[in-house]
């Protein structure tokens, strides 16, 4: 397997959807790509996507109900989600702020598949600057950031955006080294009460 690369956990691996484990022997520091057994079995309400480091420049999203687990999550379909921090992951990726069109967010949520090729397993889709901002889901898109990703330009990557977030002629995409991790339920939470602030990492993508 080869390591350093933004070829594993694309928009249209199996990992998202089966029950295979990655390395799940190595901690999450490790340089791979990881997968967890508890990608599998462990519930929850909340996800968090971090960006370059493991605990620090993250964004969280929060469910309207508990998923019996990640891998339940991306087998679910399209989840449009308008709630998806959209200042978070712009924050997190961290494009340069002007050279990408002051937009909301097309098909917003979680295994979303956009006009023109563009995929997101956690993300949203856009328009290139210069063109009107089109927010409906049968409108046209450029790009995709987040993670799980395939371009309309740029093709599979793991995570980071696609070609043409920042120009309607770029034809280079930009890969991230992201962690994404659960809030471990408790008895309770499982009930429908709160869940506890105890991360469970789940899996580690990483890419360069």
């Amino acid at each position: 397997m080869q390591i350093y690369t933004d070829s594993e956990f694309i928009f249209s691996s199996e990992y998202w959807t089966n029950a295979e484990t990655l390395n799940d022997d190595q901690p999450f520091t490790s340089d791979l790509d990881i997968k967890y057994a508890a990608f599998n079995t462990k519930p929850f309400r909340k996800i968090r996507v971090c960006v370059d480091s493991p605990d620090t420049n993250c964004f969280e999203h929060e469910f309207d109900t508990v998923y019996s687990s990640a891998r339940a999550l991306f087998n679910a379909g399209y989840i449009r989600d308008t709630s998806l921090n959209q200042n978070g992951i712009l924050n997190a990726f961290n494009p340069t702020p002007g050279t990408y069109a002051d937009c909301g967010m097309q098909r917003p949520g979680f295994n979303i598949e956009c006009n023109d090729g563009n995929k997101a397993r956690i993300g949203y889709c856009g328009n290139c600057p210069g063109q009107p901002c089109q927010l409906s889901d049968s409108d046209d898109a450029d790009y995709a950031i987040g993670v799980g990703l395939t371009g309309q330009i740029t093709g599979s990557q793991a995570a980071g955006w696609t070609g043409k977030l920042t120009s309607c002629l770029e034809t280079n995409k930009v890969d991230k080294r992201v962690w994404v991790s659960v809030m471990k339920l408790t008895v309770s939470a499982r009930r429908g009460a709160k869940s506890e602030a105890k991360i469970m990492q789940l899996l580690v993508l990483l890419l360069f």
